[in-house]
């Protein structure tokens, strides 16, 4: 960033992020940091030049980039707050001017005076995107050294590049965030819309379609049928003496007796093929594709026998014997309303009914399956 420009753009609406996630503390030397401290101590011929990142509450300065420091303190990149000057050009937000450590009474007493030889030190505050000033960059000097005016524009303005690397980098990882935060909208989004789907698609309790998606595939295999040729059929099916179930257990019987119903109806089903429908309290339909009725009457008696052939367990030690009717019919050439069909396969399934119950008839010559 060039001295001067204006970051409210790029941080308008930016979040709090920490030193850390920028890479300001506890992270590797970058060269965007260190040919800074470079050019600090050949502008200032300073032997030491560090970007210092003054954390209070952790007793400590972090040196980000580091010029001339001698061991063990290049090493160690940090160093206690008993032993920094720059805490207090954080803490004021000003340049701090030391000519000579040992005469001067702010510092005289610091521990980086006999233990990192700091005599001469010029520092100016490094500030975070939010401008508060969190560490300094700075030139020391082994040696007494008077600090001039044209030493101090110098440090001044190339903190103004430290600035601009600690906002751009605040400026992209806010960036990333607001990124991650729209993709995880997005997926947030596309989940509540296909769960919308899914309720306007599917029956709550037992999860097979209902009857708007039932109608609208099959006019579209009748439609289908009507322009290559072929057929489609229907099997209607009511359970028998439902409301009985109900009536003596509850409906919580009643609801674990449907869920059964259609978990032994859906197995036997084609996958991506034939579509089971609840569109009734107790009557469910089966749309079988490319399959005419004596043929889909074999499959309502498959469908008769697994409701039929074992009881369903309700609880621990509620078992129900369950029966179903089941009516089949086939589309005829250029029918063209899916109620046609379902009509004839209602009075089909009406004549199983009337005819004992249990049982799979075919519209038009009723043909009876009874059960055997």
């Amino acid at each position: 960033m060039v001295p001067g420009d204006s970051w409210d753009s790029i941080m308008l609406d930016a979040d709090h992020v920490s030193l850390d996630e920028i890479g300001l503390v506890d992270a590797a030397p970058e060269p965007d940091f260190d040919h800074i401290t470079a050019f600090v101590a050949a502008l200032t011929h300073a032997p030491v030049a560090l970007v210092s990142i003054v954390e209070p509450s952790r007793d400590r300065q972090f040196f980000k980039s580091m010029h001339g420091l001698a061991e063990p303190w290049r090493s160690r990149r940090q160093t206690p707050l008993s032993h920094s000057f720059c805490k207090h050009v954080r803490a004021t937000g000003r340049p701090l001017i030391v000519n000579d450590a040992r005469l001067h009474p702010l510092v005289k007493d610091n521990g980086a005076v006999p233990d990192l030889g700091v005599i001469a030190y010029l520092g100016v505050p490094i500030h975070d995107a939010d401008e508060k000033p969190i560490g300094a960059l700075c030139a020391i000097d082994g040696e007494p050294r008077a600090w001039n005016a044209g030493e101090v524009e110098t440090l001044s303005k190339l903190a103004h590049f430290v600035d601009g690397q600690i906002q751009l980098r605040t400026a992209l990882k806010n960036s990333e965030r607001r990124r991650a935060r729209l993709a995880a909208e997005v997926e947030a989004r596309k989940a509540a819309e296909e769960k919308l789907r899914t309720l306007a698609s599917t029956d709550p309790l037992t999860g097979v379609a209902n009857r708007r998606v039932f109608t609208e595939r099959a006019e579209a295999e009748l439609a289908r049928c009507n322009r290559r040729g072929g057929c489609v059929s229907v099997i209607t099916i009511d359970l028998d003496h439902f409301k009985r179930v109900n009536d003596t257990h509850g409906h919580d019987a009643g609801d674990a007796v449907l869920k059964a119903v259609t978990r032994r109806i859906s197995n036997q089903l084609r996958d991506k093929i034939d579509l089971l429908a609840r569109i009734g309290g107790e009557e469910f339909v089966v749309l079988v594709p490319d399959m005419a009725a004596p043929r889909a009457a074999i499959l309502a008696e498959r469908f008769r026998r697994v409701v039929t052939n074992d009881p369903v367990t309700v609880g621990r030690d509620i078992r129900l014997a369950i029966t179903a009717s089941f009516g089949v019919a086939a589309s005829s050439t250029g029918m063209t309303e899916v109620h046609q069909l379902l009509k004839l396969a209602d009075e089909a399934l009406y004549a199983a009914k009337a005819g004992g119950r249990n049982r799979v008839e075919i519209a038009g010559d009723l043909i009876s399956m009874a059960a055997g």
